[in-house]
């Protein structure tokens, strides 16, 4: 790290990690939208998980142009390694104090950069996650909404339960001090269908460390698309009851699979004398309590109706669920081709 007097960071190294796959159409202005971010003390690691689509050429060609006087590192792997798997090998090529994650359809600000190093100074450099809000562009790159990163609050059990909603992972940048912390993502991540939600393992580990930075400037323009890896199904507009339903079971089974990434980063804090007994008890019943929640709702989705009602009860028993949320949760079990369309 660069200090001024000894003691204050004041330049800090950061490391722009470019990931992408099968984006032949986007590429390109998401590769010169990194090129232009208007600060110097930085790496530029640009990398393609072994594209079918030509992406990795483009990546080549409008490198080789490039006459600027930022380190870039182009790296491509021969065989496709998943999200999971890719983030891990690129956080070891990382060197800087932040690490800035961009996706290969998405589009970097020039000032973001200098933005997240700005508030993370400001803040005197304790939070391990920052995030910002963003726009939201179509396939063709037209405005459509906004995102707006949220305060993360200091109450785990509220956190889980929304998962760090307030932390976009689309925005999201972190320090090489956490990624240092911890070990890879498991195996089990890496396999399943939880490899696009390393976002919510990054907030978790940060929550547990230094904290979050969420940042109201939108600084990234975010691209929804049904080839997008994250595509939001609300954000799409997508209307049938099957394609809801999918979504929505896909997606909790992804949130149950982080939740044990989650369990065995707090194992490894707990065997690495970095949390006391205390706190390994509280952050374990908390994600076990989520975890519990998780499973009801995934049963709320099930085909028979006494199932679904039984899995409400217990929703509505044993977890806070405010009167609107039971309601429409009650809704959606009783006329789920309906109401799920209306409400998830």
């Amino acid at each position: 790290m660069t200090t001024d007097g000894g003691n204050k960071l004041n330049n800090p190294k950061v490391s722009v990690l470019l990931l992408a796959y099968n984006q032949r159409l986007y590429i390109a202005q998401a590769l010169l939208s990194v090129l232009s971010v208007d600060y110097d003390n930085v790496e530029l690691i640009i990398s393609d998980d072994a594209s079918q689509d030509g992406t990795a050429e483009i990546i080549d060609s409008i490198v080789a142009q490039y006459k600027g006087n930022k380190s870039v590192i182009v790296n491509k792997n021969s065989v496709n390694m998943g999200i999971g798997g890719h983030i891990n090998k690129l956080l070891k090529i990382a060197s800087g104090d932040l690490i800035v994650f961009a996706a290969g359809d998405d589009v970097t600000y020039k000032h973001r950069v200098a933005r997240i190093v700005e508030e993370w100074v400001i803040d005197g450099c304790k939070a391990d996650a920052i995030c910002s809000s963003a726009d939201v562009i179509d396939p063709q790159g037209k405005t459509i909404g906004v995102l707006k990163s949220g305060k993360i609050g200091s109450n785990m059990s509220s956190e889980l339960k929304y998962f760090f909603g307030g932390f976009l992972g689309c925005t999201e940048a972190v320090t090489k001090r956490m990624v240092d912390v911890f070990n890879d993502f498991s195996n089990e991540v890496i396999g399943g269908n939880s490899v696009i939600s390393e976002d919510r393992i990054f907030a978790f580990r940060a929550y547990v460390t230094g904290g979050i930075l969420c940042i109201p400037d939108r600084l990234v323009a975010y691209r929804v698309s049904p080839s997008s890896v994250s595509n939001n199904m609300n954000l799409l507009g997508s209307q049938t009851y099957e394609e809801r339903k999918r979504y929505r079971l896909v997606e909790l089974s992804r949130l149950a699979d982080v939740l044990e990434q989650c369990l065995a980063d707090i194992h490894h804090l707990y065997s690495s004398n970095r949390i006391d007994g205390k706190k390994y008890l509280e952050y374990m019943t908390h994600i076990e309590n989520r975890k519990k929640n998780l499973k009801y709702q995934m049963q709320s989705f099930g085909e028979g109706l006494m199932s679904r009602m039984s899995a409400f009860y217990r929703l509505v028993k044993f977890h806070e669920m405010g009167v609107r949320s039971a309601v429409k949760l009650l809704l959606a079990i009783i006329a789920p081709r309906y109401f799920m369309v209306r409400f998830y």
